[in-house]
């Protein structure tokens, strides 16, 4: 069973509430609304589907789940995701549902996008690794991120205003468990992939057992999710 440990089931109130929130800083580089919804092909024969699909706790934190289906290499895994009130992109961990159940939670979380990014732009995030499920302490990490490139990219969806993400130093990856990506997804033995995000989109690109595109999104019209507003939901 997934470590879905508070899911919301009320999925059209919760879209009700934040559409009636106040108004955030853009840019919105991973729009955090449940029902959002992005499927991939990749450059070989994969694919893949990630949604949003409702909220729960991790590390005693409110954070939104995405899930993801019809993957070639990752249909059993979700990921948990806030956004702060400035626009970062923060990833508080994954579940894979295989093998028993296995993951890893982050605190503080992972900043995956900081905002504002313009290119040759880098941070660091220390972070204390947690197993789950039991959250059980573990390493410290050390994860290094630089925007590597901005321009038009045009996979099938359409074309876009992105950036590149990808680690500032490759000794400094900071891969939770080998084989696999910070955010659970599978790498077969491959190092950390960057990642291209549109700004009010999301994820439009990304590299992983092969490069990924994304070929359709369905976004809801409304404000960036931030971290605190979802721990509001909980009070």
């Amino acid at each position: 069973m997934k470590l879905m440990l508070s899911v919301s089931v009320a999925f059209v109130g919760l879209a009700l509430v934040l559409a009636a929130s106040p108004a955030l800083a853009d840019p919105a580089y991973l729009p955090l609304c449940i029902g959002n919804t992005w499927s991939y092909e990749g450059s070989g024969d994969e694919s893949e589907t990630m949604t949003v699909i409702g909220t729960a706790e991790v590390l005693g934190e409110a954070v939104y789940v995405i899930d993801y289906s019809a993957s070639t290499h990752n249909e059993p895994l979700e990921n948990y995701w806030t956004c702060g009130s400035d626009g970062d992109v923060l990833l508080w961990g994954f579940f894979r549902d295989e093998a028993g159940g296995w993951g890893v939670a982050y605190d503080p979380p992972i900043r995956w996008v900081e905002v504002p990014a313009s290119v040759g732009t880098t941070w660091a995030c220390t972070t204390q690794i947690y197993s789950l499920p039991g959250e059980i302490p573990g390493d410290v990490a050390v994860f290094e991120f630089t925007v590597t490139w901005e321009g038009i990219l045009s996979p099938p969806a359409g074309s876009f205003q992105a950036i590149a993400i990808g680690f500032a130093d490759p000794w400094h990856r900071g891969m939770a468990v080998p084989g696999y990506s910070a955010d659970g997804r599978a790498l077969t033995g491959r190092a950390e992939p960057d990642r291209w995000f549109s700004d009010g989109v999301g994820l439009i690109q990304y590299d992983a057992t092969e490069l990924y595109e994304l070929v359709s999104y369905g976004i809801t019209p409304v404000e960036l999710a931030t971290w605190t507003r979802v721990k509001q939901l909980y009070r």
